[in-house]
């Protein structure tokens, strides 16, 4: 199947303690399993609410499959926040600045990772781009429990959603600013 996905894009190869030791292509990084950097942001409405994702049917990575919110490879110069407010802006036309939560290991079947998560909260309707994202719907914490369960979301979910249930669980790493 053709992707759309750029397989030529430059991007940091890291150590498991994320200092750069080289570069390479996506393409490369995939196909040899070299660890690279990735951002992802959760994105939740004043209600609390997350926007989840299906993935297009033209991504070279689990397509098809639910994800949450969004997230993206960080290019070789650019910086994990750089990259979340990227992603938001390219697949859910969202503004507005990141708010980090932690960044973690994410030894996927197919990848590894040095992922960066990030949250926003808005008032916004995200408006997908459709060459990265067939279809999103808000949902509620208790409707995410259950569809978790019957469809089939993407294999970074298993480091992602302890992420999402501490945020939602412990308010205390969100800012009294929110």
């Amino acid at each position: 199947m053709k992707t759309t996905d750029p397989q030529n894009e430059l991007l940091c190869v890291v150590d498991d303690e994320d200092n750069i030791v080289g570069k390479a292509t996506r393409k490369e990084c995939h196909s040899k399993k070299l660890r690279h950097r990735t951002a992802g942001a959760f994105v939740f409405n004043k209600n609390w609410e997350l926007f989840i994702t299906q993935r297009s049917d033209t991504k070279d990575m689990e397509p098809s499959l639910w994800s949450l919110s969004c997230g993206g490879h960080v290019e070789h110069g650019d910086s994990y926040e750089e990259t979340a407010r990227k992603e938001l802006e390219e697949e859910l036309e969202i503004e507005g600045k990141p708010i980090f939560i932690k960044k973690f290991l994410n030894n996927l079947e197919d990848e590894l990772e040095m992922s960066a998560q990030y949250y926003v909260v808005t008032d916004q309707i995200p408006r997908v781009n459709e060459e990265e994202i067939k279809q999103g719907k808000f949902v509620s914490f208790e409707e995410l429990e259950k569809i978790t369960r019957k469809d089939k979301f993407s294999e970074d979910i298993k480091y992602q959603y302890p992420i999402l249930v501490k945020l939602l669980k412990d308010k205390s790493i969100i800012p009294d600013s929110i």
